[in-house]
């Protein structure tokens, strides 16, 4: 044993001290586990943790409070992030181009018979002609060709009807159904010609011998048929269900046609059937035995109206009711694409939406303005395509009965229109709604031309029209043949400049502030009192979320919704290239449309999971490698010749002899496929 070195160690046993309870380790964990589910000052009825923790500087720290999953609702974030919405100068530009429709004209100074102007006075209740009315009505009772521009909404279907039922009726001997056709009225959408069939229909009740019939696409080619054998008339047709009677239906007999009429003849082409109407010019210009008056009528004019007048018109005059003095030019070559034209009783406003925003605004004006409002209006509503109609018309039924809490059948009092609904269903939902005293129309813009619906009081645009001459269109839909009307047009921030290029057309647009549209919501019965943007936005936020759990519990809502997105973000690389500064894909912020269609997801999840299929890698097996090969040999073969054979017929030969040469021929190889 070594010797004491004197040092004396006081050892005692260690003894482990016990650690404080916290509530950090379960903290640490519900935070792994429900990252987002923490909701500072929410109750929860979850049991509270009892520990407690302290901050570096010794003070409590607050607790966090940690929410189930299953109770968990998460809160739409409407109001953070947005872009500042831009504001224009007040526009200096005064619409000197809103014209007086309305004359004094009474309709007993017309040149027509007394049956037909009894008529008029009674079943229409006519006292007094429009503008246009009054410029065209003479010059067509005295048979001249005639091309027409007028504002929409300025009636001028009845600037033909008048003359046509009023010819007919004149005719010695008088006519008989079995003569066949006298007058062809060619319109582009079948709701317009059940409009204008309906007018003509009822101007004949002056003279039951005149037999009208309608032509239209959805309806059976037989019965149609069988219409034209008994002996029609006055045929109101669009341009390809009229193109194929004219070739197939041999009992349809066009020798007596004395009046031709292109109703809408802009839409006409904008819809694809130029090569339709020349077809069915031609047909008539050598089937036709008697002399023929042509009119053609639409709002708006463009060099490709020019070219169809050229083509249907002979010595015609031309009326522009925009004229201070309402000239006829015979010359054609003096026709200009104009400024837009208004009615002066239309007022004009648009209000700059943030994406995340647009759906709860979109509701919140629809259910004040149409059902909760002490005078309810009647509303159409525009939608750029027809997916976005199917859904819409989904959230705004839920929306009104869930939330808004909306009594009685709010189906009936909603009504749609596109093109994926059979004929009958649209006449069916086109009908409802003219009989209705409040309701609103979602449509796409099938409803946008010539349709006359009376007591439209507002024209809701959900986004910007691809063509300008379509905005016209469409606010046309009110504010017809003198009667007073509104339009509201939706714009996102980017697309600000869209109302300075209506400006510099002529269109001023008054704005509305956002949140004089949301705070439309404080008027619901669970919102009473003083109005404040943080009210407002509460308010917002709950309508949201409304719909945001509507369509996580709804599958065949959520893919209405998914369909809906995708088809906007198709429609909005359809404008023109002279507007994609305004109009372009890169401006969107995909993640905020998605809200707007009521979408929590992040937009690349849902569009990966639904629609197109994902892209595989190809894995070639051996015998499509040896059929490479051989296709390759084939090549090689083939380029000794220098012979090649591609999508393009005949051949190309090139000299391989010098260096240039070989490399000229391989750059033509690369694009020449085998």
């Amino acid at each position: 044993m070594a010797d004491d070195d004197g040092i004396v160690l006081n050892l005692t046993p260690f003894v482990e001290k016990p650690k404080k309870k916290s509530n950090e380790a379960g903290i640490h964990r519900a935070k792994e586990i429900n990252k987002n589910h923490f909701v500072p000052g929410k109750k929860s009825s979850a049991p509270e943790s009892t520990g407690k923790s302290k901050g570096k500087d010794g003070r409590k720290a607050k607790e966090r409070k940690y929410i189930d999953p299953k109770d968990f609702t998460p809160i739409s974030t409407l109001f953070n992030k947005n872009p500042d919405i831009p504001t224009l100068p007040e526009s200096s530009v005064k619409s000197n181009l809103q014209k007086v429709v309305f004359t004094s004209d009474n309709v007993d100074d017309l040149l027509i018979g007394p049956r037909l102007k009894g008529n008029l006075k009674e079943q229409f209740k006519f006292s007094t002609l429009t503008h246009v009315q009054k410029l065209t009505i003479p010059t067509l009772l005295q048979g001249q060709d005639l091309m027409i521009k007028s504002p929409t909404g300025s009636g001028k279907t009845m600037c033909y009807a008048i003359p046509i039922v009023d010819k007919l009726s004149k005719l010695v001997p008088a006519v008989s159904r079995s003569d066949g056709a006298y007058a062809v009225v060619i319109v582009p959408t079948r709701e317009l010609a059940f409009q204008a069939f309906n007018v003509i229909q009822d101007l004949c009740k002056s003279c039951i011998s005149i037999v009208p019939g309608l032509l239209i696409g959805g309806e059976k080619c037989k019965s149609e048929k069988g219409r034209l054998r008994k002996g029609v008339n006055i045929i109101v047709a669009t341009p390809g269900r009229l193109a194929y009677h004219l070739k197939e239906t041999a009992c349809l007999d066009i020798s007596r046609v004395c009046v031709v009429v292109l109703d809408e003849a802009d839409k006409l082409l904008d819809m694809g059937f130029a090569n339709t109407i020349r077809e069915i010019i031609t047909i008539f210009d050598n089937g036709i035995s008697v002399p023929r008056q042509s009119v053609l009528l639409s709002a708006t004019l463009s060099s490709d109206i020019k070219d169809l007048a050229s083509v249907s018109l002979k010595n015609a005059a031309f009326i522009d009711t925009e004229e201070e003095n309402s000239k006829k030019d015979n010359k054609m070559d003096s026709l200009k694409k104009q400024e837009l034209v208004m009615p002066n009783s239309l007022q004009q406003y648009y209000v700059t939406v943030p994406a995340k925003l647009r759906l709860v605004s979109l509701l919140s004006f629809i259910a004040y303005k149409v059902f909760l409002k002490k005078q309810k209006s009647k509303m159409i509503m525009f939608a750029p395509n027809i997916m976005t109609v199917k859904f819409l018309l989904a959230v705004v039924k839920m929306s009104l009965a869930k939330y808004f809490n909306i009594a009685g059948d709010i189906a009936k009092n909603i009504q749609v229109l596109h093109g994926d609904m059979p004929q009958p269903d649209r006449l069916k939902a086109f009908e409802k709604f003219k009989s209705l005293e409040h309701g609103v129309l979602l449509s796409t813009d099938v409803a946008a031309r010539g349709l006359d619906i009376k007591g439209v009081d507002w024209i809701f645009q959900y986004s910007c029209p691809t063509q300008t001459e379509d905005y016209l269109h469409r606010v046309g839909r009110t504010a017809r043949i003198g009667e007073e009307g509104k339009s509201l047009l939706f714009i996102l921030p980017s697309e600000i400049n869209y109302v300075t290029m209506l400006s510099n057309s002529g269109v001023v647009l008054s704005e509305i502030k956002l949140f004089d549209i949301l705070g439309f919501l404080m008027d619901k019965k669970l919102l009473k009192g003083s109005k404040n943007d943080l009210k407002i936005e509460k308010a917002a936020t709950s309508l949201q979320n409304c719909i945001e759990e509507y369509l996580v519990t709804t599958d065949e809502l959520h893919q209405k919704a998914i369909r809906a997105y995708k088809s906007y973000i198709q429609s909005y690389t359809t404008y023109p290239t002279a507007q994609k500064d305004i109009f372009h894909v890169k401006f969107l912020h995909l993640g905020h449309v998605a809200k707007s269609f009521g979408l929590r997801e992040a937009p690349t999840k849902f569009v990966a999971s639904f629609g197109r299929m994902p892209v595989k890698r190809r894995h070639e097996s051996a015998e499509q490698k040896e059929n490479a090969k051989k296709l390759n040999l084939q090549k090689q073969a083939a380029l000794k010749d220098g012979v090649f054979s591609g999508p393009r017929p005949g051949k190309l030969k090139v000299g391989l002899k010098s260096t240039s040469n070989k490399k000229k021929f391989a750059q033509k190889k690369k694009k020449i496929r085998i």
